[in-house]
């Protein structure tokens, strides 16, 4: 702390060195875009940290969009967690999508996301948060989980109960618990 000389009066002003919060490093933010796993400390030092507020609101949204009957009320339940979801995309009743990191799920144009459905953008025993991006007119099977870095390829389908820990590629057919690609659909 420094003190210097007012102008006005013969009293002294103190002025205070404030230090900056650390902002995102551009390496950074183009590691999550590429979507390459990162530690979970990591990014809690890149990104602000969270308030209470937001996580509570982000917790209630997910409970509200879980149980709601109308499909574009549940999109805008979860677009207001903070996902990114594209037009044309059905998401059914009782999914579960990561509410502490869900700016990092993207579900774009014409996707369908099944009942029960689980997405988790964070593994707490790797320790790592990764992005998970589901592409254009991808299905996603009733019950099946999706977990940390993955990226459902264009037109391809995830089946129902099926573990996708791997990246789906474009237009073939994921199964099995570990998932397994085991066809091209054509």
């Amino acid at each position: 702390m420094k003190t210097e000389k007012s102008g006005a009066g013969n009293g002294y002003r103190r002025s205070i060195k404030l230090e900056r919060i650390a902002e995102p490093r551009v390496g950074d933010i183009r590691r999550f875009l590429m979507n390459e796993q990162i530690d979970m400390n990591e990014y809690y030092r890149t990104k602000v940290r969270k308030r209470y507020f937001r996580a509570v609101f982000r917790k209630t949204c997910q409970l509200l969009a879980r149980y709601v009957f109308s499909n574009s009320l549940r999109i805008s339940l979860y677009r207001m967690m903070g996902m990114k979801i594209g037009r044309n995309v059905f998401i059914g009743h009782d999914c579960y999508f990561d509410s502490d990191y869900a700016e990092l799920i993207t579900i774009e144009d014409g996707a369908m996301v099944s009942f029960r459905v689980i997405i988790v953008a964070h593994d707490s025993v790797r320790e790592i948060v990764s992005p998970i991006v589901i592409k254009k007119k991808s299905r996603v099977g009733v019950g099946a989980i999706v977990l940390a870095g993955v990226t459902v390829g264009e037109n391809s389908v995830v089946g129902a109960g099926a573990v996708a820990g791997t990246d789906v590629p474009d237009g073939s057919v994921m199964l099995g618990n570990p998932g397994r690609v085991v066809s091209k659909r054509t």
